[in-house]
C-alpha cells in the first residue's frame, strides 16, 4: 500500500473537510454498519438534477469515514443519475487500498447511506 493513500484515508478518516452540515438539504440518509456502529448521515443539495453541494458526519473508523469524505468530494457536479450508478468498484478506487474482507462493510457504507439518500425514479 503506498504511503500516499494511507496519508489520504488518515487525512479523510480523521480531518475531513466534507463532514459538516448542509442548511436545508434536498436529501438526507443515514445508514449504520451493525457489525461494528459505524454510521453515516448524507446531506445533499440538487439543482437542475446536479448535485451542487454534498457533505456527511458520522462516526467510526478512518476506513468508513474516509470513504465517506472522498464519495462527497466526487458527488459535487455529478447528475442524479450519475450517482445513482456507482459502484463498489468506484469506492475501492477512491480509496486506493486494498480492503480486507472484514473492513468491506465499512468501505462500503457510504455507498450504501448514498443509495438509501437518492430517491429511485
Amino acid at each position: 500500500m503506498s504511503d500516499f493513500y494511507t496519508q489520504n484515508i488518515i487525512f479523510h478518516g480523521t480531518k475531513s473537510p466534507n463532514k459538516g452540515e448542509i442548511a436545508d438539504p434536498d436529501f438526507v440518509g443515514y445508514e449504520v454498519n451493525t457489525t461494528c456502529g459505524d454510521g453515516i448521515k448524507l446531506f445533499l443539495k440538487v439543482t437542475d438534477d446536479k448535485i451542487t453541494g454534498a457533505k456527511f458526519n458520522g462516526e467510526g473508523c478512518s476506513i468508513s469515514q474516509a470513504s465517506a469524505s472522498l464519495l462527497v468530494e466526487e458527488l459535487r457536479g455529478m447528475s442524479l443519475e450519475e450517482a445513482r450508478n456507482l459502484d463498489e468498484k468506484f469506492i475501492h478506487e477512491l480509496l486506493g487500498i486494498e480492503v480486507n474482507p472484514a473492513r468491506e462493510k465499512c468501505a462500503l457504507l457510504s455507498l450504501k447511506t448514498l443509495r438509501k439518500t437518492l430517491p429511485r425514479i
